[in-house]
């Protein structure tokens, strides 16, 4: 497991107070990768990027989130931008959206095809609201064969979209690429 920082130069919050990492509350889990039909997942390169959306049931200030990733590339190559976005829903489709509240950088540090738990730290801390759709989308600028692939959770289902020809496609319901979000509630 790797911890990575963040920085975030065009949105900034009032930060909470800081608590221990045990104290972070689960906003959104997966269960880890594997399952019945072992590892795979979406590739992440300059011809598709991925997302997941989430929906926090009370009010959080993010923390960390952490993506299960493994490497078609050697280790430590495929360079992959992370960003936490908004949700551009016009009542018929739910993709993400424009706004980014903070964005992580990190290069795949899997070796092959045994998944590794990537965790990126939130500088920014931003506001995470109740019944709010966010998206963790994950890109990256390596071609093919050369790339990161977010690992597909072992069981259970979640929201999810691709990238096709640079175009966010309809999200839907099904399996979902193997993602935590961890927050602190704000102190009352």
């Amino acid at each position: 497991m790797r911890i990575i920082t963040t920085r975030s130069d065009e949105y900034t919050t009032h930060l909470p107070a800081i608590a221990p990492a045990h104290e972070y509350e689960i906003v959104y889990a997966t269960e880890p990768p594997g399952g019945p039909l072992g590892y795979y997942g979406p590739d992440v390169y300059n011809d598709q990027s991925v997302g997941v959306r989430f929906t926090p049931s009370k009010t959080f200030y993010l923390k960390k989130i952490g993506l299960w990733f493994m490497n078609n590339g050697a280790p430590g190559v495929p360079e992959i931008t992370v960003t936490l976005r908004n949700d551009d829903n016009n009542g018929k489709r739910s993709i993400p959206g424009g706004k980014i509240f903070e964005t992580w950088k990190f290069r795949v540090s899997a070796q092959g095809w045994n998944p590794i738990l990537e965790e990126m730290i939130s500088k920014a801390t931003p506001l995470l609201e109740p019944r709010t759709n966010y998206w963790i989308v994950a890109e990256s600028n390596a071609p093919g064969r050369e790339n990161g692939v977010w690992v597909m959770a072992g069981e259970g289902a979640g929201f999810s979209s691709t990238t096709h020809n640079g175009s966010w496609q309809d999200g839907g319901t099904g399996g979902v690429p193997a993602t935590m979000v961890r927050g602190i509630e704000p102190v009352k």
